[in-house]
């Protein structure tokens, strides 16, 4: 059965893929931009920029998505003390500790930022949003912080979640959040954890318009003395094969008992 809430999620599923890709194609770049980057300096002066490091880190400052790479030793830290205390469900530990949340963001430390993610959290320059980080509680970071707690606790590498919040000019927008965790050694490195934030209030926003016009047209279908119809046509072993397909909304209309009416002439007989 046709439906065109479901025409409009695959497109905004499609949609929503396709940034999810490429937003996963620049953190790999980063990725391994910052790798050989660290590899570099280990073998050349420090003022030395070679100039794939400066296109990476051009593409890294310029990219339309916000990109943090975030140092959280510390947690990782206090999840080991945690554990070897005998805790070993985080969520009941939180209920009885509502304040640790905000305790342990004071632990993570930020390594590097891109241009958008600097701007969006309302600091000047990259230095300025590292030394503030620590106290930074604007939408939606405590609520991203309290995510990737939850996560890094069952050690997953990769997390993704959505989120709702209201911007300091009280406009709700939609962030997408990604996260990717390093590896050392095998074994999860706390120290090297980048954060991706895409907003997708426009493509909300748009899906939402796009549902809004398709109610209408369904109130109009349900009511007007037409019949809308589409098909799927096929070449069967030399003949013809037709998929019929009609909207819900005219399964009452005489016009489509009509159609169907094959003992009596039907219009697809």
């Amino acid at each position: 059965m046709f439906s065109w809430k479901g025409v409009c999620l695959v497109w905004t599923t499609v949609w929503l893929g396709a940034l999810t890709v490429a937003v996963a194609l620049v953190v790999l770049g980063f990725l391994w931009w910052r790798n050989r980057s660290w590899r570099r300096k280990l073998r050349q002066p420090a003022l030395e920029l070679p100039l794939g490091e400066a296109r990476y880190r051009a593409l890294f400052d310029h990219t339309p998505v916000q990109i943090l790479e975030e140092d959280f030793t510390g947690v990782g830290e206090v999840f080991a003390r945690l554990r070897t205390e005998g805790v070993t469900d985080l969520f009941a530990f939180l209920a009885g500790h509502p304040n640790m949340t905000r305790e342990w963001l004071g632990q993570v430390r930020l390594a590097s930022a891109n241009r958008p993610a600097i701007v969006a959290a309302g600091f000047a320059t990259e230095a300025e949003m590292a030394a503030r980080f620590p106290q930074h509680v604007a939408a939606p970071y405590l609520e991203i912080f309290s995510n990737q707690l939850t996560a890094l606790w069952v050690r997953r590498r990769s997390f993704e979640d959505e989120f709702r919040y209201l911007d300091p000019q009280g406009q709700e927008r939609a962030c997408l959040m990604q996260c990717q965790v390093g590896e050392r050694a095998g074994e999860p490195d706390f120290s090297r954890i980048v954060l991706v934030l895409l907003d997708v209030t426009t493509a909300k926003r748009t899906t939402a318009a796009q549902m809004e016009n398709q109610d209408l047209l369904r109130r109009i279908l349900a009511g007007a003395n037409i019949l809308l119809w589409w098909a799927q046509v096929r070449r069967e072993y030399g003949h013809l094969a037709w998929k019929m397909n009609v909207p819900s909304q005219s399964y009452d209309s005489p016009l489509f008992r009509l159609a169907t009416a094959l003992d009596r002439g039907g219009l697809w007989d």
